[in-house]
């Protein structure tokens, strides 16, 4: 499986440098789908321009099947886009501004294995509608609890808070 990493973060997870240098924009994505054909595995990290940027993952279709994103462009509006990539298997979420409403987009993903969602000022909802209980609050791994507890969640899906 080819594997791409565009990470940007400093020692605190600070994003540095200039924006112009490192941001990625629907063209890259565009070259990335026919450069890399059978990218499987993709991490966007603070790097992220744009909601069409977002909506521009479906070209790596269908062979991306990890996808791990941060960034405040990863809200409700993109979870729409990412619900579209049908082949994932993994996803990682991590300082998005996703919400319930925006989890509830992401069960289109019924080949989803494990959902990570992480350092979201929505964390607390999304640990809410899951009902996880306190001694669990940094996450679970256990598809019977989850499907139970979200019952429009299709497939097998380990999902860490």
């Amino acid at each position: 499986m080819q594997t791409l990493r565009l990470d940007v973060s400093g020692p605190d997870d600070d994003i540095y440098g200039d924006e112009a240098d490192w941001c990625v924009d629907a063209s890259d994505i565009s070259r990335l789908a026919s450069c890399l054909p059978a990218l499987g595995s993709l991490s966007l990290k603070h790097v992220v321009k744009d909601l069409d940027t977002v909506a521009a993952l479906t070209q790596l279709m269908p062979s991306l099947t990890h996808l791990s994103v941060a960034g405040h462009e990863f809200d409700d509006y993109a979870s729409g886009d990412v619900a579209q990539l049908t082949s994932l298997v993994e996803l990682e979420w991590r300082r998005g501004e996703i919400t319930p409403a925006g989890l509830q987009q992401l069960t289109a993903l019924t080949k989803l294995g494990m959902l990570i969602v992480d350092e979201c000022p929505h964390v607390e909802e999304l640990k809410g509608l899951l009902q996880v209980p306190e001694e669990e609050a940094l996450g679970f791994d256990t598809s019977r609890e989850v499907r139970a507890r979200l019952p429009y969640l299709l497939g097998t899906c380990g999902v860490v808070l």
